[in-house]
């Protein structure tokens, strides 16, 4: 009989040799416990409101961003509005009275926002006190946007933007140079703020035209950099939008050198007395009324030419204004109707305020009129558009311009000119002389006036040419900008470099200040120094009487030309 074999018995310690210590549990082969699945729920739940949190910040963020981008955008329209002399009305010349009264927008709700926008606007003068008088030089204006959120919460920090308004209307510059001292920026215009105010843009919106006294040559400037990139023959009448490719254009590298030249033939002139001068004006030659000498300096220009005008500043009879009816552009020109007879004539400069869509607002010359007397077109390169009006939106004369002193005086503004001045315009090649192409060309020498019928001299019969200089940042040195004796490395357009000219044995005007401090009546400077026919570095005097001798003088110019 067979016996079935004996199995050997699972000891513990066999089972501990296999690495099982007992028979297999049903618990390691069951699901996820009813806790364990409560704290993943949780932790997941924890995780779902903190993102829904941050989506809700992310929300107001981007809420708050547009609304505080759309006051910024509302602010500088109300600057820009300011700025051109929006808010005169009525009488004439007006700048004392009318720029401009403190005041409140409230309510105001542009397209596509979610909130109503508060606008408030405050002018004084240079003590603080509320701008009422003509005297003024410049006025200074605060501008402020608030708002409330989506929660209605007014913003802590509203937007505030501040700013100063000369006493000079831009548009008076009409005719050759316009602008402040100031690096090449973009401005209102879209364009370098050291272009001339006149310039159009060209059917090429990254390019404006000028044409300089005598007017046979067109200058094209790049609207980002200021710099003229050609010159065009041909060109008899410049107009916004025009086409310059069928016109004989080279191509130019040079930088605008610009300024004005006053007159002033009384005894003991003072610096107010060479403000606004309206008597006599000097010619200055035709063929090149300005020259740049680069004897003492080396590396002048490799060419210039300069152009001159005898201009006068005359104001307009009557700058009442008329409401406008309706206004539309297309074809870069603008009609506007106005609701009666505008009493306007083609080429005069008028204002357009207050119209919706702020596009159209701004200055203009009349480009035509008619056929019925209220209505009138003038040039704007612009999409096609029209936009509503308001009871406020009206267009009325600019109460300032500046033409040719020997050309007639436009129709609706008196004879009698406010001042007069020499306009000039150069413009200058620059030399490379490091042949590096990481240093911008530039160009030295020092730029003098060219007399034609009159002479300088030491005797009441001979005349003296002053230039208007001074330490305008505080850096106790002239730079170009600064107009010193002697310019070094010109790489950018010059503006404002302005000269005077007196009788030859009257002394050049000081106007006492030694140094910059940054109160605000120095925010003009109207000091000069000996410039033709014997020049002297820029310096400033240590008082109004006191100026001879050099401890009374405090000289901010390297006496090196180079």
């Amino acid at each position: 009989m067979k016996h079935l074999p004996i199995l050997p018995q699972r000891t513990p310690a066999a089972m501990a040799r296999r690495g099982r210590t007992g028979p297999r549990s049903r618990s390691a082969q069951a699901g996820v416990s009813l806790v364990e699945a409560l704290v993943a729920f949780l932790v997941t739940a924890f995780g779902m409101l903190s993102v829904a949190g941050m989506q809700a910040s992310l929300s107001r963020n981007a809420d708050t961003a547009k609304q505080r981008s759309e006051a910024v955008r509302l602010a500088q329209q109300k600057m820009e509005q300011l700025r051109s002399f929006d808010a005169i009305t009525g009488g004439n010349y007006s700048y004392g009275v009318d720029v401009v009264s403190n005041a409140t927008e409230a309510g105001i709700a542009p397209a596509a926002s979610n909130t109503t926008f508060t606008r408030t606007w405050t002018v004084t003068k240079d003590d603080g006190a509320t701008a009422t008088t003509a005297i003024d030089s410049r006025k200074w204006i605060h501008v402020t946007v608030d708002w409330a959120d989506r929660q209605g919460a007014t913003q802590p920090t509203p937007v505030s933007l501040h700013s100063v308004i000369a006493r000079n209307d831009p548009v008076m510059l009409k005719g050759l140079i316009a602008g402040q001292v100031r690096p090449a920026v973009r401005y209102p215009k879209n364009r370098s703020l050291n272009i001339p105010y006149p310039a159009v843009t060209t059917s090429d919106p990254t390019r404006s035209a000028f044409i300089p006294p005598p007017g046979n040559v067109t200058f094209v400037f790049d609207n980002a950099t200021g710099k003229i990139v050609q010159s065009c023959t041909g060109v008899t009448n410049l107009t916004e939008g025009i086409n310059l490719s069928s016109y004989s254009c080279v191509a130019r590298n040079a930088y605008l050198l610009s300024g004005y030249v006053r007159f002033y033939f009384g005894s003991n002139p003072s610096a107010n007395d060479l403000i606004n001068p309206n008597g006599a004006t000097l010619d200055l030659l035709s063929s090149g009324p300005l020259s740049i000498d680069a004897t003492a300096t080396g590396n002048g220009p490799s060419a210039y030419s300069c152009y001159a005008q005898r201009q006068k500043v005359v104001s307009a009879s009557n700058v009442n204004p008329s409401a406008i009816a309706s206004i539309t552009r297309t074809g870069n020109v603008v009609r506007v109707t106005t609701s009666g007879s505008h009493g306007l004539t083609a080429g005069v400069l008028v204002s357009i305020e207050n119209v919706s869509d702020f596009s159209f607002n701004g200055s203009f010359e009349v480009l035509t009129t008619g056929p019925s007397n209220n209505e009138l077109t003038y040039a704007q390169v612009g999409l096609s558009a029209s936009s509503a009006v308001t009871a406020s939106s009206q267009i009325k004369l600019i109460q300032q311009i500046t033409v040719a002193e020997g050309q007639p005086t436009p129709s609706g503004y008196t004879g009698q000119p406010d001042s007069t001045f020499v306009a000039y315009a150069c413009v200058v090649t620059p030399v490379d002389d490091d042949n590096n192409a990481s240093t911008p060309q530039a160009w030295w020498g020092q730029v003098n006036l060219v007399p034609s019928g009159w002479a300088f001299g030491n005797s009441s019969t001979t005349y003296r040419v002053c230039r208007y200089t001074g330490d305008y940042n505080g850096n106790a040195t002239a730079s170009n900008s600064e107009h010193p004796q002697y310019y070094r490395r010109v790489s950018n357009a010059l503006d404002s470099q302005n000269f005077a000219v007196i009788r030859g044995n009257e002394n050049c005007p000081g106007d006492g200040r030694v140094s910059y401090t940054g109160a605000a009546d120095e925010l003009f400077n109207s000091n000069t120094v000996p410039h033709q026919p014997t020049a002297q570095l820029s310096y400033q005097c240590a008082s109004s009487s006191l100026c001879t001798g050099s401890a009374n003088k405090t000289v901010f110019e390297p006496s090196s030309a180079t």
